[in-house]
C-alpha cells in the first residue's frame, strides 16, 4: 500500500471472538477482536516485492506435469481437478468411481471415456456394472419392475 503512495500508520486484522458468548439485547460487544500486526507487517515487508514476483512467475509459468491419480484428493482434492482429469467426454473416467490410482492409470494410458476401456482390464464388480451402463441406468428384463 506504502509504494501505491497511501500512508500506512498501523496495520491490524480483525477477526470473530470464538468464545464470544451472545448475552442478548443486540450487544455483540467483544464479537470481533482486533489485533495490531503493524510490528509483523513492517518485519515482512521487504520481502514483499519479492513474493509478489514469484507469485507473478507462479501464474504466468508452465504448467507443472504430473499424472492424476490419489495426490489429486489427499490430503484435500485439488482446484485443478476440472483442468487435469478428462471431462470432454460424455462418461468421463472418474464416472467408474473407485481407486483414485487406478481411474489414473486409466488416463495415463490415454483413457478419457468409460467406454474407452478394456473391460478385461477392470476388476472390481462395480466398476464392471457401471462399464456396461456408464449412463447410470440399470438393465431389467422384459416385465421386470
Amino acid at each position: 500500500m506504502r509504494s501505491s503512495g497511501l500512508p500506512v500508520s498501523a496495520i491490524s486484522l480483525a477477526h470473530i471472538n470464538n468464545q464470544f458468548v451472545y448475552a442478548g439485547d443486540g450487544d455483540y460487544e467483544g464479537l470481533l477482536e482486533e489485533v495490531d500486526l503493524t510490528d509483523e507487517v513492517r518485519t515482512v515487508e521487504p520481502t514483499v516485492v519479492e513474493l509478489i514476483a514469484k507469485a507473478r512467475d507462479a501464474v504466468l509459468g508452465y504448467l507443472p506435469e504430473v499424472d492424476v491419480g490419489v495426490q489429486c484428493n489427499k490430503p484435500y482434492e485439488c482446484q485443478f481437478i476440472q483442468h487435469c482429469w478428462p471431462t470432454d467426454t460424455q462418461y468421463p473416467i472418474q464416472g467408474l468411481g473407485g481407486s483414485k490410482a487406478k481411474l489414473g492409470e486409466y488416463v495415463a494410458l490415454g483413457y478419457k471415456d468409460i467406454r474407452d476401456i478394456d473391460a478385461a482390464t477392470i476388476t472390481a464388480s462395480t466398476q464392471l456394472r457401471i462399464h456396461r451402463r456408464p449412463d447410470g441406468l440399470v438393465s431389467r428384463p422384459c416385465g421386470a419392475t
